[in-house]
């Protein structure tokens, strides 16, 4: 058992010695920065992509809103017409559309919440980027 481990203990001492000496400052800055620079890419499509989710949950909100605006006006002129069941059946809908609205509502804001951490972390990352390559 003493052999074995001295000869790992052997072998792990110089592939650590070779790695080292292998080591070099100026190459390892260098693939840090290459790192850096994907990551820029990558979260500046995240950002895009979160964006552009935002921007489908605010017009899909904004849409059930009007579908809410115009069942309420069936609804009315139903009323008025004396049509009582077509009434209930479009005061229904319209309920379906404000429990969207307030669900993409609540998406919206989260979605919001998110892109503007997005948008700091890009901010953060583009300036260490810079003062590495200044």
């Amino acid at each position: 058992m003493g052999l074995f481990e001295r000869l790992s203990r052997l072998i792990r001492a110089n592939l650590n010695a070779f790695v080292s000496d292998a080591e070099d400052p100026i190459k390892i800055l260098d693939q840090s920065v290459a790192d850096m620079q994907e990551d820029l890419v990558k979260l500046r499509q995240a950002v895009a992509m979160a964006i552009a989710s935002q921007k489908r949950l605010e017009n899909q909100a904004n849409q059930a809103k009007e579908q809410i605006k115009n069942w309420f006006t069936r609804a009315e002129l139903a009323l008025k017409k004396g049509e009582d069941d077509l009434a209930r059946e479009a005061l229904s809908r319209k309920k379906t559309f404000q429990e969207t609205y307030e669900s993409l509502s609540t998406q919206f804001q989260t979605q919001n919440g998110q892109v503007e951490k997005l948008k700091k972390s890009l901010l953060l990352l583009e300036r260490k980027l810079s003062r590495l390559l200044t």
